[in-house]
């Protein structure tokens, strides 16, 4: 799916909280999340070294963080009953944490994977 750059840039200028409920439903609407990809996945970290799996609801929202450091990076689409089954179960065990909808000006929701989970699940129940 492509958008528009007016719903871009709208959905970008939201809050942390409002595009966390965005990439929540659209997560579930479309059965399919993103990340980044740079011959693997590509990890942040907070300030104080945890890692941190970035997922955006869409293509083009990733794509807009593929600069700086990023540059040499493509958004990569994961299903999302994959990445609840395996990626969740990983980054439970392993304590990488999530950056829900990260921004090149803002860094977005940090969540655990149980909360993210619990959110996805919620919102699944719905359908």
């Amino acid at each position: 799916m492509s958008l528009n750059e007016k719903e871009i840039s709208a959905v970008s200028a939201l809050s942390r909280d409002e595009r966390l409920g965005y990439f929540i439903k659209r997560a579930a609407d479309f059965e399919r999340v993103w990340g980044i990809d740079e011959a693997g996945w590509v990890l942040s970290a907070l300030n104080d070294g945890r890692p941190v799996f970035q997922l955006w609801p869409f293509a083009d929202y990733a794509a807009l963080c593929c600069v700086g450091e990023w540059a040499s990076c493509a958004p990569k689409a994961i299903d999302l009953d994959d990445f609840m089954e395996s990626f969740l179960a990983d980054f439970e065990e392993s304590g990488v944490l999530i950056g829900i909808f990260y921004t090149p000006h803002d860094a977005g929701a940090i969540l655990t994977a149980s909360e993210l989970r619990g959110f996805l699940e919620d919102e699944l129940e719905k359908y």
